[in-house]
């Protein structure tokens, strides 16, 4: 191809989502706008309606004293594997046209097409495939001021089946104008979701509570 200077640029390229190839930009002649193109191209879609997996938590509290009370968590213990899998295949060998864009000196606007690149399509039973669901461990310490004032802190660690990690440390302020009627409010930092605030309210009765709590977030 010798109407645009290729500039050949590796865009993605990731094993786990099935994509292989490489995507590039280049000029077309004369200044007329910009190619986009692909060249051995293989995106694979495996889907599946029929799986089954198994999970469980373990966790303890224990109250130290009648002021001080700690807890442990370890939750999403387990997995679920997909069957009957079907990989559905999209590819081209050698280099194919993707889209074009560029400014159309005719019309005066910013033109944006994609192009119908040829495209060969497979269809085929694939492997089993087994989700390790996002385990997370916590730990949480509270304490109680007096009757009306309890303060909390945790710390929670989330990974993902594909290895990456989310470390949570928040803190919540309770109090209970009246016994039976908690309020709290709390902050938050993650390495994911950054900062984040939260305010709630409660109900207490004799053997569970029921609690109403809204979150915000920023990055």
């Amino acid at each position: 191809m010798n109407q645009y200077q290729r500039d050949w640029r590796q865009f993605y390229r990731a094993a786990q989502t099935g994509f292989t190839g490489t995507i590039a930009v280049g000029e077309m002649a004369a200044g007329s706008g910009t190619r986009v193109v692909g060249r051995d191209i293989d995106l694979s879609i495996f889907h599946s309606q029929n799986g089954r997996g198994w999970a469980f938590d373990i966790g303890i509290a224990v109250h130290v004293n009648s002021l001080l009370a700690v807890s442990a968590s370890v939750e999403n213990i387990g997995q679920i594997t997909w069957r009957d899998v079907t990989r559905q295949r999209r590819y081209a060998e050698d280099e194919v046209d993707l889209a074009r864009l560029g400014w159309s000196p005719a019309t005066q606007e910013f033109e944006f097409d994609l192009a119908d690149g040829e495209f060969n399509e497979a269809k085929e039973p694939a492997n089993d495939i087994t989700w390790k669901l996002p385990m997370r461990v916590r730990v949480g310490v509270s304490y109680r001021f007096d009757q009306k004032v309890t303060l909390h802190g945790s710390v929670r660690y989330t990974r993902s089946g594909s290895g990456s990690g989310d470390t949570l440390v928040g803190g919540q302020i309770e109090y209970r104008p009246v016994s039976f009627a908690p309020l709290t409010v709390g902050a938050s930092y993650s390495t994911q979701d950054k900062r984040g605030l939260e305010a709630g309210a409660g109900l207490m009765f004799n053997h569970f509570r029921i609690q109403v709590t809204g979150k915000t977030c920023s990055r």
